[in-house]
């Protein structure tokens, strides 16, 4: 049976997947509030995210990061050069 994907796998992966994101986006929080040296990682966590989310997901969360964090230039010019 390999290459069989039963529907506990693809729960799994879909939580784990979930997990990650939860993460990430914790750890990109963390790091915008850093400041400049930590914005080239976190514009790397949110690339990253984008391959475990919807494609819906991907568009937005990126749109509420800018929104959130408008007031810091560096850190949406790093989004813009990764997304």
């Amino acid at each position: 049976m390999t290459g069989c994907c039963c529907r506990s796998d693809r729960r799994t992966l879909q939580f784990r997947s979930g997990q990650a994101v939860a993460t990430y986006a914790a750890q990109v929080g963390e790091l915008a509030r850093i400041g400049a040296p930590a914005y080239l990682e976190a514009a790397g966590l949110v690339a990253r995210m984008g391959g475990l989310r919807s494609v819906d997901e991907s568009l937005n969360y990126p749109a509420n990061l800018r929104e959130r964090h408008m007031r810091k230039r560096n850190f949406i010019k790093r989004l813009d050069q990764l997304l």
